[in-house]
């Protein structure tokens, strides 16, 4: 937002931060199952809490990359809350927040019933697969909806989209669901 304020490609760059957020979720849990698997789950915990601590000890440490400091707006600071939609913003983040849980709390006792909790993290992989090519059309796009709508719509489609795994019976019914979903 500080580099390109206005720009069209502030949107390219928020879908190409998406992508690579999504790319965390490619690999991260097919390698949790897999340590999980191998070593066990206690080995499994400690290697994500070394991981997300090492890349958040990183991403601390790009202090080139750091957006200028803004000074305070002569009217005085407001209290977050206060700023327009940002209640309605964290509504729909919880509500994001509690569906990826629930995803993912579903698609593993799924592959744990079905007898492949290793397979877990791949079905998990495969959503994000999809959810990061749909990254890559959106950025692409030349004209947009605007962000906010972009972010009710697209939640509200995957919300509905998710709704047959209610009904679903296994792994591979679950993927299908998340890959459509995605």
């Amino acid at each position: 937002s500080a580099l390109l304020p206005d720009s069209v490609l502030l949107r390219t760059a928020f879908s190409w931060e998406s992508v690579v957020d999504e790319f965390v979720f490619v690999v991260g849990p097919p390698l949790a199952a897999l340590t999980s698997e191998a070593a066990g789950a206690p080995q499994a915990v400690a290697l994500t809490a070394l991981l997300g601590t090492s890349g958040t000890v990183a991403l601390l440490a790009q202090r080139r990359t750091e957006p200028p400091a803004r000074g305070r707006a002569e009217h005085g600071a407001q209290w977050v809350l206060r700023y327009s939609g940002m209640p309605s913003l964290m509504v729909v983040m919880a509500a994001l927040g509690l569906l990826f849980a629930g995803v993912e709390v579903t698609v593993i006792a799924t592959a744990r019933e079905s007898g492949a909790t290793w397979a877990g993290g791949l079905v998990l992989a495969l959503w994000s697969v999809s959810s990061m090519v749909t990254g890559l059309v959106i950025g692409g796009l030349r004209r947009a909806p605007a962000l906010y709508r972009q972010l009710l719509v697209g939640n509200g489609v995957m919300a509905v989209l998710l709704l047959p795994l209610v009904l679903s019976q296994g792994l591979l019914m679950t993927s299908i669901i998340l890959f459509i979903a995605g």
